[in-house]
């Protein structure tokens, strides 16, 4: 399956083709990697506005895990098992219309961060790609130690490109690479 035009680099209008961190080359490498943006809703206004977005190879995505806290890591991991045991009868939901974890309609959410697991210009065939609401991004952000929390702010001061002004609303390190 081709890359939802959701996920494509929001200035380019086109797939990320370039790793944030490396710059490796994604597209023609056939290399795997992690797309990760951050949505604003103004349901009043129908209207969204992207907060930030980034594309990670595998590579640099597995460096920076191994960066983070042992507990972090765990806490996190468990959260996710605990909460898609839950849910794992929820077959045949469009995974971009609510949240993975919860249910929770898209239309419902403040803010939410889409995710998804690429190869090349495709879906990667094990990985998918999901919503998670601001529920639970504030649920995962409260598991993390103050260690990861820093580590993941210095990733997004240096990566995801944000002016100052937005880099105020992620002091707690809202990105996430899970």
């Amino acid at each position: 399956m081709k890359i939802p035009e959701k996920f494509h680099n929001s200035l380019e209008e086109a797939p990320f083709k370039t790793c944030n961190n490396c710059q490796k080359e994604l597209i023609n490498s056939n290399s795997e990697y992690l797309i990760e943006k951050a949505y604003k809703q103004f349901g009043q206004f129908e209207a969204e506005e992207l907060l930030f977005e980034i594309a990670i190879c595998m590579d640099c995505a597995n460096t920076m895990r191994g960066s983070l806290s042992k507990e972090s890591k765990n806490a996190v991991e468990n959260f996710f098992m605990e909460k898609s045991m839950a849910r794992k009868n929820q077959a045949g939901i469009d995974p971009m219309a609510e949240c993975l974890l919860t249910g929770k309609p898209l239309t419902e959410m403040e803010e939410y961060q889409i995710y998804a697991y690429c190869q090349g210009d495709s879906i990667a065939m094990h990985g998918g790609y999901y919503v998670l609401s601001d529920d639970i991004i504030e649920a995962i952000q409260s598991l993390l130690s103050a260690e990861t929390k820093e580590e993941l702010q210095r990733f997004t001061d240096e990566h995801t490109g944000m002016p100052p002004e937005l880099k105020k609303l992620f002091s707690q390190g809202d990105l996430l690479l899970i």
